[in-house]
């Protein structure tokens, strides 16, 4: 503790000093008022002052008798007083004391203040004096000393220097100019040799007159220059000055250096950020390629309408999920400004129904009606990026859902003509109006800004992380246009943007044209919503129709029974939720009047697709149905249809144009390089179906093994190529591929569950031609081959059609312990057959995995533990298995930190999840062997045609020849439901392994086993 003692006779600057050196600077203070009680205090027990504050006159020593008090007991002195007597100050300042303040008020107390704590930081400050002049030495060094600075001394330059190497914490030097062997220039020039001015201040000292002296100095590299003799006050002055300055450049330099970490921390941050997302876009882009590609397979079936309708709208859901998974897990190309958007040909009606089937049933759970109202002087057939137009409006509309409780929602979209726009150019003006809760100034000022909402509260009752506004309004500037709201509390909400697109070459907007007979249709619009009348109205107008609206079901009713022999309706839009009669109730009534002569047809519309609504309009009599919100083409589309004229479906005009594409293609050779499993199952059937014929590399090794002639002798048209793979990953393949001049121009398509920054430019720098995101997009897929892809004639692949029989024979429980069944068999589209494979492959490969995981952490291969775990939790997610899918991840998350404190935990955790799983699968092949063993006797078995079977194995290994071609597959045909299964799996594995001494001694052992004699003549020369 700093101890302080305060002789001063006032109360009240007493008190005022006191409390300033206690709360500023935490130091104790002794206050004693007199001069008497001070020398009583200092004769009784003399304290380890460290500095006294003296008033200079006090009642009982008015002359300064206080100062000579503290001299003789070696106090260091500041006096203060309120007299200006300037000989006084002189007298005073000569006996060694540090300062002499006046009292004027609060300005000299804080001077005082800061005196004393710069006094106690020249403690740990050190300082050399440098003079071979003792006396001018230590006259120097008392002056420092009184100053309470820490000091060491040199009589000479070689001295100092020798003085400066054992003390590196010195941080001034001040020396003589004169002096032996070396003087203050030289010294001052040895000493910026190895230390900068900004670490160690140095002071020229000289009593020479020569004004020169002070300049050289400085151009020597000292920081300043004072002649003797020294006035105390200017010396102390001086040297606090250069002392500061060090002092401040040295917190610049901590600053800077703190700086420097942060900056690196969050480099680091960003990196592991980056590292995450990565990781993020690998998992989720994994299941999501199984969910679209299986989708797309499945919609290739024979389907009913119903599964058509919920297929398309599962993979049109997944394909939208991805596009929002891009965006987030890809907010780091926004932040970089690299965020690429894509102008191809769309058609704006598709995109506001896809839209609309993503938001209609949050809006439709409300009770919100949802209108989509185009003008009919907007083009639909445009150039730009569909995806981002979709992502803006599905915000904004799923914002407009989110914050409205009653009432309507509509989407106008509009021309644009208040901005200039080239000749193929258009400007659309598109609003998304809602009667929601709206926003007040101060909340509108927020909105557009990353991670900030309208409601920031923590008790916020619709959550959200306020990005997708922020996004919204980097796209919309990146279409050419701007984003604004109108608003006001309690009265709905107003979001518009302008976008800008081209015009399609190709005039294609004469499709929503209706053939001569139909125009004119007299047309009845039955909605209670003025909104949707106006719009409807406005669509009708436009296909050349006759239009009247009402806005009830009553009404309804009486317009219907005007003219009805001269001018008959011949269509009504029924509204089906109406106030008074409903739609339903409406309809019937019509449908079953007497006095019509003629009955209208009735589209229902309905912003609730609810099953039994449309049963109810079904038994209603009602010819069509629609959900709202309508689109103008759907609209179109479904009256054409209901009155004998078909227009061709988007569904089969998409097929056709994959048909050029694929008729490109059909019959190319691809190589596909992937480690996981159910991407391969995936690839390879979309790719077959098509006629595309594909070979399989699990890894950049095989591929380029295969590639190099060990593997196959196929000519290939295309490499489609996995980035993350273990042995060798697809950078490293391609790299090694392109080495090859063979392969130059052989295209390689990099297929990757990541899509973050920079992964396109890694994939080009590497040598690939093309970069596709995982999950598969079958269209996206073959237009980029066929873009890369040479057309030549090839024959296609056959697709392979699954064995009903193989299939219905496998007899699985509905339960497992430790495997979800249900599942398992749903990623794999109910292949019971391919289900038990897997199973059972997973059982032979990691019937050990525990013991080894315990292995790579006892030898510190995290590496290998990490690549196994991950390997396990994969797989096991892909068959059901989610206990041992959750502990193999915890296990890899504990490679990947080195959390080797927690493994024991985590070892035993999934040892036993991994144990009821083996357990399980052992029950499945032990059952299904005990099967085999019943029904597969040696009587059940054509000998004739397996001892053929044999003999062409036993020719093909004894000569040393590649087995043909199906005969292994026609023997496990035949005795795969045998009891010599488990000897054929050791043939097939020791034949295909080319270890063909094993493979014959499983052979002999088969062929005793059913009684067979082969001729093996030469089998013992052969095999010596």
């Amino acid at each position: 503790m700093v101890n302080i003692l305060l002789v001063e006779d006032s109360k009240f600057f007493g008190t005022l000093v006191q409390r300033e050196l206690k709360i500023k600077l935490g130091f104790r203070v002794k206050w004693v008022k007199t001069y008497a009680h001070a020398k009583r205090l200092l004769e009784h027990g003399n304290p380890d002052y460290f500095v006294s504050l003296l008033d200079l006159v006090l009642p009982d020593a008015p002359n300064g008798e206080i100062v000579d008090l503290m001299f003789a007991h070696k106090i260091p002195s500041i006096v203060f007083t309120g007299e200006v007597n300037n000989d006084i100050r002189d007298h005073i300042l000569k006996k060694n004391i540090i300062d002499y303040v006046l009292k004027r008020g609060n300005q000299d107390i804080k001077y005082i203040t800061s005196l004393i704590y710069r006094l106690y930081l020249n403690r740990s400050t050190k300082i050399l004096v440098v003079d071979d002049s003792n006396a001018s030495r230590h006259h120097v060094l008392n002056l420092l000393k009184l100053y309470q600075y820490d000091l060491v001394e040199a009589v000479d330059g070689e001295d100092a220097l020798r003085v400066l190497n054992e003390h590196q914490d010195i941080r001034m030097v001040i020396t003589d100019y004169m002096m032996p062997n070396m003087d203050g220039f030289e010294l001052t020039k040895k000493i910026r040799n190895s230390h900068s001015k900004d670490e160690l201040a140095i002071i020229g000292v000289s009593a020479s007159e020569d004004n020169i002296l002070a300049a050289r100095f400085i151009k020597n590299g000292a920081n300043d220059f004072i002649n003797k003799p020294f006035f105390a006050e200017e010396f102390f002055c001086r040297v606090t000055q250069n002392i500061e300055m060090i002092e401040h450049i040295a917190r610049i330099h901590k600053t800077e250096e703190e700086l420097g970490q942060a900056k690196e921390q969050a480099v680091q941050a960003n990196k592991l950020k980056s590292e995450f997302l990565s990781n993020m876009s690998h998992e989720i882009r994994t299941p999501m390629n199984a969910i679209i590609g299986l989708s797309h397979l499945a919609l290739k079936t024979e389907l009913t309408e119903k599964q058509l309708d919920y297929l398309g709208k599962i993979k049109f859901s997944a394909d939208s999920l991805l596009g929002i998974i891009n965006d987030i897990l890809d907010f780091s190309k926004i932040e970089a400004g690299k965020m690429d958007m894509e102008s191809i040909e769309m058609d704006l009606n598709n995109v506001l129904e896809d839209v609309s089937n993503q938001v209609c049933l949050k809006a439709a759970e409300k009770g919100l009606e949802m209108i989509f109202a185009i003008s009919s002087d907007v083009p639909v057939s445009l150039v730009g990026d569909p995806l981002r137009l979709r992502q803006i409006l599905i915000n904004l509309l799923t914002n407009a859902v989110k914050f409205t409780d009653k009432g309507e929602i509509v989407v106008n979209v509009e021309l644009d003509a208040t901005k200039e726009t080239g000749a193929d150019e258009v400007m659309l003006n598109i609003s998304v109006k809602d009667s929601g809760i709206g926003l007040s100034e101060k909340q509108m000022a927020l909105l557009f800004q990353s991670f900030t909402q309208a409601d920031g509260s923590t008790t916020r009752k619709y959550g959200g992380t306020g990005l997708g506004l922020t996004i919204c309004k980097r796209l919309v500037n990146m279409m050419g246009g701007e984003i604004s709201v109108t608003s006001k509390p309690d009265e709905g909400s107003v979001f518009s943007f302008t976008a800008r697109f081209s015009r399609q070459a190709s005039d294609k907007e004469d499709l929503l044209v209706p053939p001569a007979y139909l125009r004119g249709l007299r047309v009845m619009i039955v909605d209670d919503s003025a909104t949707s009348r106006r719009f409807l109205s406005e669509s009708l107008s436009f296909f050349s129709f006759d239009v009247t609206k009402v806005a009830s079901g009553e009404e309804a009713l009486v317009e219907i029974e005007k003219d009805t022999a001269v001018n008959p309706y011949d269509l009504v839009l029924m509204d089906w939720k109406m106030t008074g009669i409903d739609g339903i109730e409406a309809s019937k009534q019509i449908k079953n009047h007497s006095r019509l002569s003629v009955i209208p047809a009735i589209i229902m519309l309905t912003a609730y697709g609810h099953e039994d609504i449309m049963q109810q309009a079904e038994d209603a009599g009602i010819d069509a149905f629609l959900i709202k919100p309508v689109i103008q083409s759907t609209l179109f589309e479904a009256i054409l249809e209901l009155f004998g004229k078909k227009v061709g479906n988007k569904a089969a005009l998409q097929q056709d144009i994959e048909a050029g594409i694929l008729e490109k293609i059909a019959g190319a050779n691809i190589l596909l390089v992937e480690d996981n499993e159910i991407n391969q199952q995936v690839a390879m059937e979309i790719l077959n179906n098509e006629g595309l014929n594909v070979t399989l590399a699990n890894n950049g090794r095989e591929a380029v093994d295969i590639l190099s002639g060990s593997g196959t002798d196929t000519e290939f048209d295309a490499v489609l190529m996995d980035l993350q793979m273990p042995e060798m990953d697809g950078y490293e393949a391609a790299r090694t591929i392109r080495k090859n001049s063979r392969f130059s121009d052989l295209p390689i398509i990099a297929m990757t569950a990541h899509a973050l920054v920079g992964e396109r430019e890694k994939c080009l720098d590497a040598g690939m031609n093309e970069h596709l995101t995982k999950p598969i997009d079958p269209p996206l897929l073959f237009s980029t081959l066929a873009e890369w892809v040479t057309p030549k004639e090839r024959e296609a692949s056959c697709a392979p059609q699954p064995d009903n029989n193989e299939v219905n024979d496998v007899n699985l429980p509905e339960t497992l312990p430790g495997i979800d069944v249900k599942t398992g068999l749903q990623r794999l589209s109910g292949n019971e057959v391919l289900f038990e494979k897997i199973l059972i492959q997973f059982r032979n490969e990691f019937s050990n995995a525990g013991s080894e995981m315990q292995g790579y952490i006892n030898s510190g291969d995290i590496e290998s533990g990490r690549r196994l775990a991950h390997s396990i939790k994969g797989v096991s997610g892909n068959v059901g298995a989610m206990e041992l899918c959750k502990a193999a991840g915890d296990v890899e998350y504990g490679f990947n930190h080195c959390d080797q404190k927690n493994f024991i935990e985590l070892i035993e955790n999934f040892q036993k999840a991994l144990t009821l799983v083996l357990d399980s699968i052992e029950s499945i092949d032990h059952s299904n062997n005990e099967d085999e063993a019943v029904s597969g006797t040696s009587a059940d078995i054509e000998t004739e045609v397996v001892a053929s079977i044999l003999i062409a194995l036993n020719n093909n290994m004894q000569n040393s020849e590649v087995i043909e071609d199906g005969l292994m597959d026609d023997l496990k045909k035949y005795l795969g439901a045998s009891s010599c299964c488990d000897e054929l799996n050791n043939l097939e594995q020791h034949a295909y392994n080319f270890d063909y001494e094993s493979a014959l001694n499983s052979l002999d052992h088969i062929a005793g086993s059913l009684g067979i004699t082969i001729e093996m003549e030469s089998k013992n020369e052969n095999r010596n």
